[in-house]
């Protein structure tokens, strides 16, 4: 359960033939790709993604020393 509102201490629960289970608390959570947090700021999302373009670039620099300009966009895009 993941909550957008101010009330940090608020709980949550779903009822099961009777039962009450209590909802654990999320900060983030992953859906199709997207990466959401409690503040809805995106940022552990965006981190994720620009650590990914920062390691693609590293295993081309790494690998592919001697390359022109429209090779390593061409590896990158590739790779992305």
């Amino acid at each position: 359960m993941l909550s957008y509102t101010a009330h940090s201490a608020t709980k949550y629960f779903i009822e099961d033939c009777s039962v009450r289970h209590k909802l654990k608390k999320l900060d983030s959570f992953s859906a199709l790709g997207v990466k959401f947090d409690n503040k809805l700021t995106f940022l552990e999302h965006m981190d994720e993604k620009i650590n990914k373009a920062y390691s693609i670039l590293d295993v081309i620099k790494r690998n592919f020393i001697y390359v022109d300009k429209s090779t390593f966009i061409l590896l990158y895009k590739q790779n992305g």
